[in-house]
């Protein structure tokens, strides 16, 4: 596996992000398999591979952060739409991987809660709000948002 354990490299803001349990999820990497030219290779170790969380990009080569994102389904966030889906986004990461050559992934679960609201099932979640602590802590330690992230909502 080409990755394993918490980040090693994360600046001034890894204590953080391993106090968050950010482990190591996928890489994507360039490949002319696929018509968008990036493959992703998950390596998550956990329960499942689909759940709503927050991600870390790093560049491979220099172990810098370039993007911090959340998702209500991070499988399907990097096995079908970063690979396959054409959008700004996934466009602007599909083409910096294939200048680059990869990123390493590294996730955190959200915590998530369901409840019955008058017989419709409603599953709530914090990722928005754990994604956007993880921004506000890397812009305070770098003075900018990651490369990648275009803003912040």
């Amino acid at each position: 596996m080409y990755m394993s354990g918490p980040i090693n490299k994360l600046d001034d803001t890894s204590n953080l992000y391993n106090k968050a349990g950010v482990m190591p999820y996928a890489r994507i990497f360039a490949s002319d398999r696929l018509t968008q030219g990036v493959d992703v290779e998950v390596v998550w170790q956990g329960d499942s591979k689909a759940f709503a969380g927050v991600y870390l990009m790093l560049d491979e080569t220099t172990g810098e952060i370039v993007k911090i994102g959340e998702t209500r389904n991070i499988y399907s966030r990097f096995n079908t739409q970063y690979k396959c889906i054409r959008n700004s986004t996934n466009d602007r990461i599909r083409e910096y991987v294939r200048e680059i050559g990869s990123v390493k992934v590294y996730a955190v679960e959200a915590p998530t809660m369901n409840i019955d609201y008058f017989g419709h099932k409603i599953k709530l979640t914090c990722c928005r709000a754990i994604e956007r602590i993880m921004l506000s802590d890397y812009i305070a330690s770098h003075g900018e948002y990651p490369v990648l992230n275009k803003y912040n909502r």
